[in-house]
């Protein structure tokens, strides 16, 4: 399914779902009803099932795995009172259905924690990020993974992102029934850049490129380059085990 007219049909079995499986039950919170408006459920489930939507019942994403219900996931929600000062962290997301619902609801921030072979762990603030139909996750250090006092002994990795604190931006490719994301990669950007210097605002600090734009500015660049290859570089693939 694709275009204006299908995006329509969504728009309508949404409306149908809203107002026979949610309100027409026992979903009264306004908060949550607008938000099961706003999210698009066919975004979380593969393309065979499209048709399928908004029927209020389980469905298959793949390696065993399914996306509940609406009705389901709106109760939960109403349960769990969620306010903007809340924060949930929800343990095996799924399809991220309702981890996207809690995420309009919540701060909308997430953690990333990496160790190496020693154990020890650096940490990032993650936002997942929306830009027309493409997202993305910025992400920024958090916590330097250990006291030194030459951080040049720290592990590589730790000093590429930490020592020079920046927005990293990671575009995802997909959720379901495999995340799919790739990486900026700063030789092939800065290819990009030595054709055409004015695609975004940036510098060097000891040989390493760094964007200097404005949020919205870095926006609008990764968003142009989505699919660009120079920019967002080979996809990784993490699977549920």
């Amino acid at each position: 399914m694709g275009g204006r007219e299908n995006k329509d049909k969504f728009c309508v079995a949404r409306e149908q779902m809203l107002r026979l499986d949610l309100k027409g039950r026992d979903i009264t919170n306004p908060d949550v009803l607008k938000v099961m408006a706003e999210v698009p459920r066919e975004e979380f489930i593969p393309e065979s099932y499209f048709s399928q939507a908004y029927t209020d019942g389980p469905l298959p994403i793949g390696m065993g795995q399914t996306i509940s219900q609406p009705y389901i996931v709106a109760l939960m929600t109403q349960e769990l009172r969620c306010n903007r000062n809340c924060e949930v962290l929800e343990i095996g997301t799924g399809s991220g259905y309702q981890t996207a619902v809690l995420g309009k609801l919540v701060k909308k921030e997430y953690k990333l924690i990496i160790s190496d072979d020693e154990n020890k762990n650096g940490s990032f603030v993650a936002h997942l990020v929306k830009l027309e139909d493409s997202l993305f996750l910025d992400v920024f250090p958090d916590e330097f993974p250990c006291d030194t006092e030459d951080p040049n002994k720290t592990d590589w990795l730790y000093n590429v992102f930490f020592l020079v604190p920046v927005h990293t931006f990671i575009k995802i490719d997909s959720i379901e029934p495999q995340l799919k994301m790739r990486l900026t990669d700063d030789d092939k950007m800065a290819e990009l850049l030595k054709e055409d210097p004015n695609a975004v605002e940036h510098t060097s600090i000891e040989d390493r490129l760094i964007l200097t734009a404005s949020t919205k500015e870095l926006q609008a660049f990764v968003l142009e380059y989505a699919d660009d290859n120079r920019v967002f570089t080979d996809e990784i693939v993490l699977g549920r085990k």
